[in-house]
């Protein structure tokens, strides 16, 4: 998802810079956050890997309390940004992946008004789920698990 050329990451920032260019969309700016859920807590993944915890405001929409946002300037700040957060990210070793993720992650990138309030214009979501190796890929000792993962993949 992140290809420096076509990535969807990319590929997005890219058509966003190029709306903000334009003079009806000069008083946003664009924000960046990047955080896991794993093993039921969700993680900042720009903040030192500070716990964070889910709270449901006054419109009954969910916000994850103190979590980190950036400002982007370009789709070279988006990279080294999600360089940054993947780093801190949660992996494992398995038999189909030297670094296989062991996270659920989502990556936010939020339009905002210029100024105090930054009100929320729009947001898009990236989530990229935990690795789900096929149980035959990783090498598990459990035929059931190899015969389930393997008449699965063929299905889909």
């Amino acid at each position: 998802m992140l290809d420096e050329l076509s990535g969807l990451y990319v590929l997005t920032a890219r058509d966003m810079f190029s709306l903000l260019e334009q003079p009806q969309y000069s008083h946003l700016v664009l924000w960046i956050s990047f955080f896991e859920i794993y093993q039921g807590n969700i993680i900042d993944l720009l903040n030192k890997r500070n716990k964070l915890n889910a709270r449901e405001d006054a419109k009954s929409k969910i916000v994850i309390k103190g979590l980190r946002e950036v400002p982007l300037r370009s789709v070279e700040n988006l990279i080294e940004v999600f360089d940054y957060g993947s780093s801190a990210r949660s992996t494992g070793t398995t038999d189909a992946n030297a670094d296989s993720s062991r996270s659920h992650a989502i990556m936010q990138l939020t339009l905002k008004t210029k100024g105090e309030k930054n009100k929320v214009f729009g947001k898009f979501s990236f989530i990229d789920l935990a690795g789900s190796e096929r149980g035959a890929d990783r090498g598990e000792a459990n035929a059931q698990t190899r015969l389930t993962s393997t008449a699965y993949s063929k299905r889909v």
